[in-house]
């Protein structure tokens, strides 16, 4: 097994801090893995599974990911040499190209204030600059992503949400999509219009016994929707907005 690495951006949303909480969730024998909300990539690589496809929206993470795999280390010197020249006005600047490299997305999830990739609806980032330090990028983690990325069955797809014909009741899902009554701005369209349109996929996917396990906020909505699965709470400390809220997971455990 590869060693474990640390996700290679800032994301909102991230599971580093529940993983432990949800990973036992899963199942112990998984054909195909899939992630169709990929986000900072810190779920994966604790799963067991034959093959992995891992999804997002946002083509920058599903970029960032590839050329992990193909060049880490000349994704680090270029990297390297945008940190090494850090200031607002250099942020602003790489902010407007709205046409970003791995490398500037990265420097962009650094320099960004508490690193919030956010989007408005003409897809420009509108984030400030943080202010702070940034550092030089750890190449130990990232190699050890490139190791990861490349000794598994990885494909890696830049697609909205949509079930795969293909899966089957060995398969697993693992969902991580914006929380239900927060803001969706990862992606210029946002993610409220399609949410219901997700809900019924993830009632299907139940119907043909194959399993998932999903986390979101502990709301009215989602606890009607998914009235009839198991669901749990997690202990967070995290906050979304400034307001602390209680996450939950809903579990589809498939066909015993």
């Amino acid at each position: 097994m590869s060693e474990v690495f640390k996700p290679p951006i800032k994301w909102v949303g991230g599971k580093s801090s529940l993983i432990q909480q949800i990973q036992p969730l899963f199942p112990r024998d998984i054909a195909t893995f899939y992630e169709p909300f990929l986000g900072g990539f810190s779920v994966a690589q604790h799963v067991q599974a034959d093959r992995f496809v891992l999804s997002d929206a946002n083509p920058l993470l599903i970029d960032l990911c590839r050329a992990i795999s193909m060049d880490w280390e000349g994704l680090a010197d270029e990297t390297d040499q945008i940190f090494s020249t850090n200031s607002k006005d250099q942020y602003l600047k790489i902010r407007a190209l709205g046409d970003w490299t791995p490398a500037q997305f990265l420097y962009l999830n650094r320099a960004s204030w508490r690193g919030l990739w956010r989007l408005n609806k003409s897809g420009q980032m509108n984030t400030p600059y943080g202010e702070g330090k940034i550092h030089l990028v750890d190449r130990v983690n990232m190699r050890k992503m490139n190791q990861w990325l490349n000794h598994n069955d990885v494909e890696l797809v830049h697609k909205l949400w949509a079930i795969p014909k293909e899966a089957g009741p060995t398969d697993f899902f693992y969902f991580d999509p914006p929380y239900d009554g927060t803001w969706g701005g990862y992606t210029p369209n946002g993610f409220s219009s399609v949410q219901a349109n997700f809900f019924r996929d993830c009632l299907d996917l139940a119907d043909r016994g194959i399993p998932w396990v999903m986390s979101n906020s502990d709301t009215p909505e989602m606890r009607g929707v998914f009235r009839d699965f198991e669901i749990k709470e997690l202990s967070t400390n995290r906050s979304i907005n400034s307001k602390k809220r209680v996450e939950i997971v809903i579990i589809n455990r498939g066909r015993q």
